[in-house]
């Protein structure tokens, strides 16, 4: 089993909208200057993509494979609205059923991820590591 570095610290960032461009589009979004320099010194950097690269709520549809599902969903749309953090949302989740590694491997085995047909992933990859 794998040991996680004792130097391993999670830190949160998030990415917040600039000013409006001169063309009013307002989705163009870059990093802060101390969350580029997180990035660059992390040793890994997690992305949520679930319902945006990946057409479903991964952790939603574990749950149903595992016979949580309702009850695990019921959290995932109250994380979502914001009514709950995000850490908490996940910890009462996972609780809930607990999936152990055989689980989510064969859950993975029976249904792969789906990806959003428009998504380019290298180029997801393009933007997120050549800002």
């Amino acid at each position: 089993m794998m040991r996680r570095p004792k130097s391993l610290d999670s830190v949160a960032a998030s990415i917040q909208p600039l000013e409006a461009s001169t063309t009013g589009n307002t989705d163009n979004r870059q990093p802060s200057k101390e969350v580029l320099e997180l990035w660059r010194s992390a040793d890994a950097v997690c992305f949520d993509v679930d319902s945006t690269v990946c057409v479903d709520e991964g952790i939603d549809e574990l749950a149903e494979f595992c016979g949580a599902g309702r009850a695990v969903a019921e959290w995932t749309a109250r994380a979502m609205g914001g009514s709950v953090p995000f850490e908490e949302a996940l910890s009462a989740r996972l609780s809930l059923f607990k999936p152990s590694l055989t689980q989510v491997q064969d859950f993975l085995d029976k249904r792969p991820p789906r990806y959003e047909a428009h998504i380019s992933l290298s180029r997801i990859y393009l933007d997120m590591f050549f800002i």
